[in-house]
C-alpha cells in the first residue's frame, strides 16, 4: 500500500507533519513525503495515480495541494483530510470527501494515521 502525503508548504510541515509521521510503522505501508528532500516541483499527479490512498493535512490554504486534491479524486482516490482542530479548511473539501479528522497537536497525528490505515485495510 502506498500513501500520498499532500499537504500545504507554508507551514513548519518537517517538524510538525513528517517528524511525527515518519516514526510510524505500517506494515505493508509506505508513507510518500512529497518534500523531504526538496521543495522543487515535481511529477506528483504520477506518484498519486500510484498511491493506494491520498493523504491530506488541510489546515493551511495550499492552490498545489488542491491540484493534487483534484487528481486524487478525478483518479478515485480514497481522500483523508487531516486538520488543526483550531483553524478552518475550506468547505469545498466536502465534494471529494467526507474523511475530514481533526487534530489537537503533532502528536494526535500518529494515531490519526493508524486509525485510517485501519480503517482501509479493512474496507
Amino acid at each position: 500500500m502506498q500513501i500520498y502525503l499532500a499537504h500545504a508548504t507554508s507551514f513548519n510541515y518537517r517538524e510538525a507533519l513528517y517528524a511525527p509521521l515518519q516514526q510510524l510503522i505500517l506494515p505493508q505501508a509506505k508513507i510518500i513525503f512529497p518534500h523531504l528532500k526538496t521543495t522543487e516541483a515535481m511529477d506528483s499527479k504520477s506518484l498519486i495515480a500510484h498511491s493506494d490512498l491520498v493523504l491530506a493535512e488541510v489546515s493551511y490554504p495550499s492552490t498545489g495541494t488542491g491540484i493534487e486534491l483534484g487528481w486524487a479524486n478525478m483518479l478515485n482516490k480514497p481522500i483523508y483530510c487531516l486538520y488543526q482542530a483550531n483553524r478552518k479548511y475550506s468547505t469545498s473539501l466536502a465534494v471529494i470527501t467526507t474523511h475530514m479528522i481533526a487534530y489537537e497537536n503533532s502528536q494526535e497525528l500518529s494515531p490519526a494515521v493508524i486509525n485510517i490505515y485501519e480503517t482501509w485495510e479493512r474496507a
